[in-house]
């Protein structure tokens, strides 16, 4: 009875060792790398906000003022179009909130307020008759930029009354329609251009 067990015991440590072995074989191919976790950047997050202007008062803050009812989050990208109401409004977030890009689909706007923070320039590609007119207290840019007028009427004006702090940034003022700085555009390095390809 003794010789059944000892030889019970021998078989498992065998069956034991087999399996080690073929561990290690299977393993040794990979037994110099190292596994280290890698970091993906996370996407853009920022999103496109538009304007309706269907709110009780002109605030950008109140978020019956654009489509779906909900207010711009900082670092998103802003949309002035064609039909919405309400076009003197008013930048009341906090001075320096930071956004994306503002883009004109309509005319006739002002956008008055607080001073912002723009990474992704402003355009004006409206087709109607009137002027937009950018009257915030300051614009400092975040990232290299353009601002370009391709209004579809060649005797409009994109207007910007804002002081620019280019903040070490190229600003860039482009299009094929007159863009006007009547602010202050300060701020060392990065350049300033006017490349604007007017008839």
């Amino acid at each position: 009875m003794f010789s059944r067990i000892r030889r019970a015991l021998v078989l498992i440590a065998q069956q034991r060792r087999k399996r080690a072995w073929f561990k290690q074989q299977l393993w040794s191919p990979f037994r110099h790398i190292r596994l280290r976790p890698r970091i993906e950047k996370l996407e853009d997050r920022s999103l496109l906000a538009t304007w309706d202007g269907g709110g009780a008062d002109n605030k950008w803050t109140t978020a019956d003022n654009w489509v779906g009812n909900v207010a711009p989050a900082a670092g998103d990208s802003l949309t002035f179009p064609t039909g919405a109401a309400r076009l003197t409004n008013t930048n009341d977030y906090a001075s320096g909130t930071a956004f994306g890009s503002i883009n004109f689909t309509g005319a006739g706007y002002n956008l008055g307020g607080n001073a912002l923070e723009l990474s992704g320039g402003l355009a004006d590609n409206s087709a109607e008759d009137a002027n937009n007119v950018v009257a915030l207290t300051k614009i400092t840019l975040a990232a290299p930029q353009t601002f370009a007028n391709f209004h579809a009427n060649f005797g409009r004006t994109f207007i910007v009354t804002a002081g620019v702090d280019t903040n070490g940034y190229a600003l860039t003022i482009d299009g094929t329609v007159t863009t006007r700085m009547e602010g202050v555009v300060s701020g060392s390095g990065g350049g300033y251009q006017d490349r604007q390809r007017l008839p």
